[in-house]
């Protein structure tokens, strides 16, 4: 009978993912799953055949394969101190052999008691590479080990985000985990012989064992190391060594998430620490350009605030300087504001601040006349490409849409909102406002479809555009389709909620709106729509093909073709089509996945309309069912008028509106 500490392969895997765990179930008791990582953590490794030693002056610990291997000072110490208070696993994104190879080196005896060995097997690959290197980005997912995937059952509702801690050097590989299960360390380097963050690290753990809950507890005493520049390089220069460490750390994220491709992110990174060398303002520079990566587009302009007014206390507070100085430093001060403004109109033409945007690039062209930056807006311009012209074309094709449609020119407005979407960009928000307002137009034109698929359109984009979610629960009640409404209904009032619930604990303002009142409209509209379905009415089929009831069939079997076309599946990605190439190539293909979904549903109310009225019996019980549905609609109506005429102490029934 095997122990149950014996470490065991699992052959009843698939190929290429074989893993050692133990076989029995753990006493695990009160203890902490403690994921470890190898090289880069507990160890340093060089290949033997390198050009270069990187430590001369200090032997080597070990080899294994073909590998010198050194051990972060400390290692020995630290490791006998996580086996007595944990539950270790080791988790490397190496392969097999050398991670098995580089376990029995770090470990030694220890080994036997760890619970699991997983390598890059059990890794999530993103499909990428760092930049500028052929090393496969992978991820690190927690979940995998918390919910008994590869044959870790005694981990399976024994360990979550409460007890389990993974300790990486690499933030890239920890991103997609929940917050504050994962402590990022600095990267050993033999070349380092100070080292003595395992020191730090273990009296961190230590009081990481005994509180009750790990996420809770790291979230309030995160864990830092004190951080010291090396007193051999000039302040400049290790400020920018450090940037461009951070900044290659945040455009691996960024290629992560698949936002921005490996090809342009190095040279990029090259081009900007040229850009601001010597720039005492290059930490929040660079700082900026990975949140535009990253899509954090508030986060920029807060950044562009900050970064802005202590520039402008700096340049105030040298009142006393020469001529010179002060002209030097003016040009400097030119250079950060064109750059920030620059940075920041993107990031408003990317929240739909249109006209926000085009107001920084003016006054960016109008400073750069005077200074030599054309450089730092050609780095801006190669994956984030932005011109006044677009944005004036943008701008003016919806007021004029805006300016047609308040007098009445419906069709003319609707004209222009297309022309607006058929302009190349990516502001997800702006587009959500043409969409939403060629809805309108539809709907005063009583192209109800139409108006629904753009209403559609609009969610897609801005999922919380609770404006374009009320019109399409209109829209929706108006060809008695009460299933979907209800559903947007619902959506309104979840959203409502959980306004209402920020305001109550000071996370929003309260606004123009009164979110209570709101609800309760919501509330009453939505039950009035589930009432209205269980009637199980039939859609209003002559509505959905834009027809009147007198329409022939003739009529019916055009407005069908004209239909089908128009809202096919396979047509309704045209528009999605032109932002494929922007910056958010992610969330395009994801919109891409939702517009197929909704035009499929349009599509087949669409068909279903057709086969009813086309069919001679079936359009005449149709409209049977129609007439006694009205009548009874309206003797409904009559009914309400008599009771109120009869109540007691009443001269009539009377509007609400007095």
């Amino acid at each position: 009978m095997r122990s149950s500490w014996d470490l065991t392969e699992l052959t009843n895997v698939p190929q290429g993912f074989r893993i050692f765990i133990r076989l029995l179930p753990m006493e695990v008791g009160d203890k902490k799953l403690l994921v470890l990582h190898l090289k880069g953590f507990l160890v340093d490794c060089y290949h033997q055949y390198s050009r270069t030693d990187p430590c001369p002056n200090r032997r080597p610990h070990g080899q294994c394969n073909y590998f010198y291997v050194y051990k972060r000072p400390g290692a020995d110490k630290f490791l006998k101190f996580c086996f007595k208070n944990f539950v270790v696993g080791v988790w490397s994104a190496a392969q097999e052999h050398n991670v098995m190879a580089l376990s029995d080196f770090t470990f030694g005896p220890l080994k036997k008691k760890l619970a699991f060995i997983w390598t890059n097997a059990q890794c999530t690959d993103t499909g990428l590479t760092y930049p500028g290197k052929k090393k496969p980005l992978v991820r690190k997912e927690l979940s995998k080990l918390w919910s008994g995937e590869h044959g870790v059952t005694w981990g399976k509702d024994v360990f979550g985000p409460s007890n389990t801690i993974l300790i990486d050097d690499d933030p890239a590989k920890i991103e997609k985990n929940p917050p504050n299960t994962a402590i990022l360390l600095k990267t050993y380097r033999v070349t380092d012989p100070e080292d003595d963050h395992l020191e730090k690290l273990q009296k961190y753990l230590g009081l990481l064992a005994d509180a009750k809950d790990v996420q809770k507890y790291m979230e309030t005493n995160p864990f830092e190391l004190e951080e010291e520049n090396s007193v051999k390089d000039p302040p400049s220069e290790a400020f920018k060594r450090d940037d461009s460490q951070a900044l290659d750390l945040l455009i691996a994220k960024a290629l992560s998430l698949k936002i921005i491709d490996e090809s342009s992110s190095k040279s990029v990174m090259l081009l900007l620490n040229e850009a601001f060398r010597g720039s005492p303002h290059s930490e929040s520079q660079l700082k900026g350009y990975a949140l535009l990566l990253l899509q954090k587009y508030n986060e920029i302009i807060q950044l562009s605030d900050t970064s802005l007014a202590l520039a402008e206390s700096t340049v105030n507070s040298d009142s006393s300087s020469q001529d010179f100085e002060r002209s030097q430093r003016q040009s400097e001060d030119d250079v950060l504001k064109v750059w920030w403004w620059e940075l920041t109109a993107r990031a408003k033409y990317y929240l739909g601040r249109l006209e926000e945007a085009h107001e920084l690039l003016q006054k960016s062209k109008t400073v750069s006349r005077n200074c030599q930056i054309d450089s730092i807006i050609d780095v801006l311009n190669k994956d984030f490409p932005l011109s006044m012209s677009r944005i004036r074309d943008l701008l003016h094709q919806k007021v004029a849409g805006n300016e047609a449609f308040q007098a009445g020119k419906y069709t003319e407005a609707k004209e222009h909102y297309t022309a607006a979407l058929a302009c190349i960009g990516d502001s997800l928000p702006f587009f959500a406002v043409c969409f939403y307002n060629r809805a309108a137009a539809f709907q005063a034109l009583r192209h109800v479809t139409d108006a629904i698929a753009d209403c559609s359109q609009a969610i897609i984009l801005e999922p919380m555009y609770t404006e374009a979610i009320s019109k399409r629960a209109i829209l929706y009640e108006k060809v008695r389709d009460y299933a979907q409404c209800c559903l947007d209904l619902q959506r309104l009032r979840t959203f409502l909620e959980n306004q209402k619930l920020q305001v109550r604990i000071g996370q929003s303002t309260p606004g123009r709106l009164n979110r209570t009142e709101d609800l309760r409209q919501v509330q009453a509209w939505l039950a009035k729509a589930k009432a209205e379905m269980r009637k199980d009415y039939p859609l209003d089929y002559y509505m959905i093909l834009g027809l009147e009831h007198r329409c022939t069939s003739a009529d019916i079997k055009k407005a069908y073709k004209k239909a089908a076309l128009k809202h096919h599946p396979d047509k309704v990605g045209q528009f999605i089509s032109k932002g494929e190439g922007g910056v958010h190539v992610r969330r395009w293909k994801e919109i891409s996945n939702e517009v197929q979904r909704e035009a499929d549903g349009l599509f087949k109310s669409i068909g279903q309309a057709y086969a009813v009225l086309s069919d001679p019996q079936e359009r005449s019980d149709y409209d049977r069912k129609e007439d006694s549905r009205k009548l009874r609609a309206n003797f409904g109506i009559y009914e309400i008028y008599r009771n109120a005429q009869e109540a007691p102490g009443r001269d009539g029934w009377k509007s609400s509106r007095g």
